[in-house]
């Protein structure tokens, strides 16, 4: 038992390290290779391998989750060690500057937008939400709370604003990767919200826990390996709007609780 946490917690760290590669690539992509007016390469071969890099991330966890053995005998959602209360500061801390810059940027500009509004609000509830998984002193019982499932809804309305934004080219490198990055974010947390509602007779069986825990690992692990990849150089570059740099440096924030979360299940 003992065995299997070290792997995991070896291989998770492993893709950090090709993740964090992978982000010193990128960056160079993005200043030698990249049209800073339209986010299209000018070297389409630069392009392409930067793609196969990021697919075999995103591939190599699902197969290694098929690998490990999965000895899970009960389920243990939303832990409160101190990993856990560390990371849900971290994105607690990320979800409440987005909000306060929201503010911000919307008293300055004096454009009350609905879709910055609506970011606003379910980042300040998600923001509650790790706030009470960092500082509660009672061992957290979400099972009859919605809050797990805000951070989920917030990049599902953050992918959907993206969509209708005209700002940016369509087929840009940034927006597809920032957009993949976005997707995983909110699937991770699908995985945790899951971890958050009381399971039925047939699912409390071992063959189901470990369906479950292989499904949180590739969530977890995918998706803080593309987060690493995409979004550490999209803050090194500054590339985009303000707006843009905060929700890249939440995204990070996310990045690193799917870590901590991924790497001690």
């Amino acid at each position: 038992m003992y065995d299997d946490k070290k792997r995991r917690i070896i291989t998770c760290t492993a893709f950090a390290v090709i993740s964090a590669i992978l982000a010193f690539f990128r960056v160079y992509i993005l200043n030698n290779y990249v049209e800073k007016t339209n986010g299209l390469y000018t070297n389409a071969a630069v392009g392409n391998a930067f793609f196969f890099a990021m697919l075999a991330l995103a591939l190599i966890p699902v197969i290694i989750a098929f690998i490990f053995k999965w000895d899970v005998k009960e389920r243990k959602p939303l832990e409160k060690t101190a990993a856990d209360r560390v990371g849900a500061f971290i994105c607690m801390v990320a979800f409440s500057a987005f909000s306060v810059f929201s503010v911000i940027n919307a008293a300055m500009t004096q454009k009350w937008e609905i879709a910055p509004t609506v970011l606003m609000v379910f980042a300040l509830v998600s923001a509650l939400h790790f706030g009470l998984l960092a500082f509660s002193k009672e061992k957290f019982s979400p099972e009859n709370s919605l809050l797990p499932a805000f951070p989920a809804i917030f990049e599902a309305a953050a992918v959907i604003f993206l969509f209708l934004d005209t700002s940016l080219q369509i087929n840009s490198s940034d927006r597809s990767y920032t957009l993949l990055a976005m997707v995983l974010a909110m699937y991770f947390f699908i995985c945790e919200a899951e971890y958050s509602v009381v399971l039925r007779k047939d699912e409390t069986t071992e063959k189901a826990l470990r369906s479950m825990e292989r499904k949180f690992f590739i969530s977890g692990a995918v998706t803080f390996s593309v987060i690493i990849a995409i979004c550490v150089p999209q803050i090194i570059c500054g590339r985009n709007t303000a707006m843009d740099f905060m929700h890249s440096v939440l995204l990070f924030a996310c990045g690193v609780y799917a870590f901590i979360r991924t790497a001690k299940i």
